[in-house]
């Protein structure tokens, strides 16, 4: 998985097989439709070009890093440097900004005061919010800061993100940092954000400071953003050569109207891999942090786990419309004269898939599919429906032409 973070649903243990029958179809690129953290993308690259597509913001970023950058991520040293200004000083100014409230926090966490604590980020939550600078340059960054701070993570580390992410937009604007680069350097920034903060792997909700966990809780709160940043900058580097990247691409959108668009242009996917949601689960609910590390917009926010209102939602996901959306996508697949596989759990939302998605794929493609049957393991993230993996039966189907 190109990037080292907990996703839900990732293929990484089915990705050397996808990759395997993939080898199947002709020559061309491979179009994964959900390509969510690239696990079959990176199986199967660099021996065709690679497509993706996500609904989300934050996974179309990571393959765009990997598969399509021109640039290779700044250096440890270099990103340091690039953001040391701009840092420092966002720092000491929100320091003296939230002075009050960041005394508060320290003198709880370090006390172990459940109570204290969780009535203080209560209470900002009631509170006006604290105040923006005023700056020449443009307006402050206080997006963590005013939006997440109490919940996934601490106000020093709010502060934290808000400072690394203004840095590196001004490096951006000031030319020091291109495209790529700046999206590498984000990537970093939301791995970082994955080891700070007190979830339980994803960010459906954030956790509450209770007496038995209190020591763990307050250990995370006080993770540097900074170096776990850093760290994160030395483990990211593009797949494939350069001349490679530059003929691969990333789609953002609906898996369906990806492959309709696709109907109109000239060059066309040879094959497109789909695994699509198997539950009623909405993906964007577990990566909405990121989503809005990425675009960074000042979202309105809302519930426990400050949820963006425009969060993505796949038909998928929905009971009452995954039987017409996989009949859709098959039928896209076939209409661009691609080779469809498809993979999905016996056990999916989609009642009777054993027998549903070959009877589509007949219809659509004209033939019997081949059928393969591998066992697997879903993890259901942090073990929220009472454990954390289970054995399963994953199909792959694979239609061809």
């Amino acid at each position: 998985m190109p990037l080292p973070v907990s996703y839900m649903g990732t293929k990484r243990q089915l990705a050397g097989h996808v990759a395997e029958i993939a080898s199947l179809s002709p020559p061309g690129p491979l179009l994964d439709v959900f390509s969510g953290m690239c696990a079959v993308a990176s199986a199967v690259a660099p021996k065709r070009q690679i497509w993706t597509n996500d609904l989300q913001h934050f996974a179309r970023a990571v393959s765009q890093a990997h598969f399509c950058s021109r640039s290779a991520p700044p250096s440890r040293l270099d990103a340091a440097a690039l953001v040391m200004g701009t840092y420092s000083q966002h720092i000491r100014a929100h320091s003296a900004i939230a002075s009050g409230r960041l005394a508060s926090e320290e003198s709880a966490l370090k006390n172990g005061d459940c109570s204290a604590l969780n009535q203080t980020y209560d209470e900002w939550q009631d509170s006006a919010p604290l105040p923006r600078r005023e700056l020449s340059s443009g307006v402050d960054a206080v997006l963590f800061r005013d939006t997440f701070a109490g919940a996934y993570f601490g106000l020093s580390q709010s502060i934290e993100i808000d400072a690394i992410r203004r840095g590196l937009d001004d490096a951006f604007a000031e030319e020091r940092l291109d495209t790529d680069q700046h999206r590498w350097l984000l990537l970093a920034l939301c791995v970082a954000l994955s080891k700070c903060s007190t979830s339980t792997g994803h960010f459906a909700q954030p956790l509450t400071a209770k007496t038995p966990s209190i020591r763990r809780f307050a250990k995370q709160r006080s993770r540097s953003i900074r170096d776990e940043w850093l760290g994160a900058v030395e483990l990211l580097k593009p797949v494939g050569g350069r001349r490679w990247r530059g003929r691969n691409r990333a789609y953002l959108g609906e898996a369906v109207e990806t492959l309709k668009c696709l109907q109109n242009e000239t060059s066309h996917p040879a094959v497109v891999y789909a695994d699509p949601p198997y539950t009623d689960d909405q993906y964007s609910r577990f990566y909405h942090v990121y989503d809005t590390l990425i675009r960074y917009d000042y979202p309105e926010s809302f519930g426990r786990g400050r949820y963006r209102p425009d969060r993505a939602v796949s038909t998928f996901s929905l009971s009452s419309k995954v039987t017409q959306s996989l009949g859709e996508l098959i039928e896209s697949s076939a209409n661009i004269g691609a080779d469809l596989i498809i993979s999905y759990p016996t056990n999916g939302l989609m009642a009777n898939s054993r027998d549903l998605i070959p009877a589509l794929i007949r219809d659509h493609f004209g033939n019997e599919p081949t059928v393969y049957e591998i066992a697997h393991q879903h993890s259901t993230m942090g073990a929220s429906k009472g454990v954390g993996k289970h054995n399963v039966t994953e199909v792959i189907y694979r239609a061809f032409h």
